[in-house]
């Protein structure tokens, strides 16, 4: 189960009119799927996210980087003005991957508003240039 799961959520296929959630978006909707799944999946679980999230905009990023952020992010915020440098392995990985993925902060040729709210609910940039500014340091 946690194979095919992990093979869902990797994928970029398009929306599904079958499934019944997420506006069809079988990978987003396999992706919520692992986070129940504990903790033998989670490395493998935030790998696929990562891997997907490039290819992800509008409503689908809202899910796929949701759910990375909960994953690098558990204890909640980023104190302000924490150090890119001070953030663990995995949170670095996740904010590089933001920072070089500007297309997942938009919904069209729009900046996407609620994206950009979820970040800063995180303590993070809002956007993909102040991202790029915090990693670079």
């Amino acid at each position: 189960m946690a194979e095919e799961l992990l093979t869902w959520a990797r994928s970029d296929e398009g929306s599904r009119e079958e499934i019944p959630f997420l506006d069809g978006d079988l990978a987003g909707y396999a992706s919520r799927a692992l986070g129940q799944l504990g903790s033998e999946t989670d490395e493998a679980a935030f790998s696929a996210l990562l891997t997907r999230l490039p290819s992800v905009s509008g409503p689908e990023a809202l899910t796929v980087v949701g759910e990375a952020l909960r994953r690098a992010f558990p204890n909640g915020p980023v104190p302000a003005g924490q150090a890119f440098a001070a953030l663990d392995e995995r949170q670095r990985r996740l904010l590089t991957a933001l920072a070089e993925s500007p297309s997942t902060w938009r919904w069209g040729e729009m900046s996407f508003g609620n994206f950009s709210l979820m970040m800063s609910d995180y303590g993070l940039p809002d956007s993909p240039e102040e991202m790029r500014r915090y990693v670079d340091g």
